[in-house]
């Protein structure tokens, strides 16, 4: 067996080894699970989900990133100052982002609707480098709270589609949690946007 990892064509880099180590190791595993189950496998800091039917995801990036060209839609153009304002409205312990793994729909939201990084860790550093100034979060947003996350099938469902999503059993609140996140973020967001 050649244990040489080379990228397919058309794919360069990192993402293509790592994918064609998961393909590979699909090919060896055996068992007996269901087929609706997903396990997330880290490989080199990417986290990917091995699901037994055959199917191999990224996690915490955004899909669109790999999609083809006409499949594509432009995120929308935001302030930070705009994002920061937003953030501050819907933060709090009173509000709907109340705790800190909430952070990972407004994570998805800014990835996949504005232009974000596309990777859970570069969009919390990026969300902790907002100008918040006089508005400052009751609730910071930490990658280690939502880092574990990243495995769930909606994170890798880009925002626009959450409202047809149906969740798994074990992902309903955390994702109708988040679901809500991402719909009041998206009004603040516009709100803020409007008054300015």
């Amino acid at each position: 067996m050649n244990n040489e990892l080379n990228a397919p064509e058309g794919q360069k880099g990192f993402e293509a080894l790592a994918l064609q180590f998961l393909e590979s190791l699909k090919r060896v595993v055996t068992t007996t699970q269901n087929a609706e189950q997903s396990t997330p496998i880290s490989f080199q800091g990417a986290t990917f989900n091995f699901v037994m039917n055959g199917t191999i995801s990224r996690c915490g990036t955004a899909q669109s990133a790999y999609r083809h060209e006409d499949t594509l839609t432009k995120p929308k153009s935001v302030s930070d100052e705009t994002v920061a304002r937003a953030l501050s409205i819907i933060n709090g312990k009173d509000n709907v982002l109340n705790n800190y793994q909430l952070w990972l729909g407004a994570c998805c939201l800014l990835m996949w609707k504005y232009g974000f990084p596309h990777s859970l860790e570069l969009c919390c550093k990026r969300i902790g480098e907002l100008p918040f100034g006089d508005n400052p979060l009751e609730l910071d947003c930490k990658y280690e709270s939502i880092r574990k996350l990243a495995y769930l099938k909606f994170v890798n469902t880009d925002v626009d589609n959450w409202g047809s999503y149906k969740p798994a059993e074990d992902e309903k609140k955390l994702f109708y949690g988040c679901y809500a996140v991402v719909q009041e973020l998206d009004k603040a967001i516009q709100f803020v946007k409007n008054e300015i």
